[in-house]
């Protein structure tokens, strides 16, 4: 599955013209992802279903996972 917070605008609309989409659908997935905050393709309704549909096989947005924390005694 390509993580799609690891594209930037060019390889997003490598991407979706990869999967048979119009390159202007990169900006619309940009804008969810970046502008919403929306990790759920379902919940982008601008989108076409049939390629909501296609994302959820292909395609995820997932965050980086923290490694460690560190607290300093200041509690920051």
């Amino acid at each position: 599955m390509v993580n799609l917070l690891d594209l930037n605008l060019t390889g997003l609309t490598e991407f979706v013209v990869g999967l048979g989409e119009k390159p202007f659908r990169a900006k619309q997935l940009l804008r969810w992802i970046h502008q919403y905050g929306e990790t759920d393709f379902a919940k982008m309704t601008d989108i076409a279903k049939s390629l909501r549909e296609k994302l959820q096989n292909v395609a995820k947005v997932a965050l980086p996972a923290l490694i460690t924390e560190q607290i300093s005694d200041d509690g920051t």
